[in-house]
């Protein structure tokens, strides 16, 4: 369960990275809502990959590790994006609403498949956190 509440409170700091950076490229630096959003996103999936490896799984760095974490990370996209899509076509549910439905469900598969495949390598480290 430990490693459960830090995942969750990683996932609540890379929200928050993902809206602020967003935020501030749109309308401080004038770049537009996609390259914006594009920016922030590729900035949270480095970040969310450290903070994972370090405090969340205790990993140490391996070319492996991120080639799981980048292979498992386009997967629940694609997941992500075509149960949004096809249960839209066949419910009608509130696009937002949905989109919360799916995310949530995934929140918790992603940190089930993250434990047992991504990072459950053996070389853990002992990060002083």
């Amino acid at each position: 369960m430990h490693k459960f509440v830090k995942f969750f409170f990683s996932w609540l700091l890379t929200y928050w990275i993902n809206i602020w950076v967003t935020y501030i490229l749109h309308n401080f630096l004038l770049i537009s809502n996609d390259i914006a959003y594009l920016v922030s996103i590729s900035l949270v999936t480095i970040v969310n990959f450290i903070i994972s490896m370090t405090f969340t799984f205790n990993n140490k760095y391996t070319h492996k590790l991120l080639i799981k974490y980048v292979s498992v990370l386009v997967i629940f996209a694609i997941l992500n994006y075509l149960l949004v899509y096809i249960i839209k076509l066949m419910f009608p549910i509130n696009y937002y609403i949905l989109i919360f439905i799916i995310t949530t469900l995934i929140f918790f598969v992603k940190f089930i498949v993250y434990d047992k495949y991504v990072f459950n390598h053996k070389k853990k480290i002992n990060y002083p956190i």
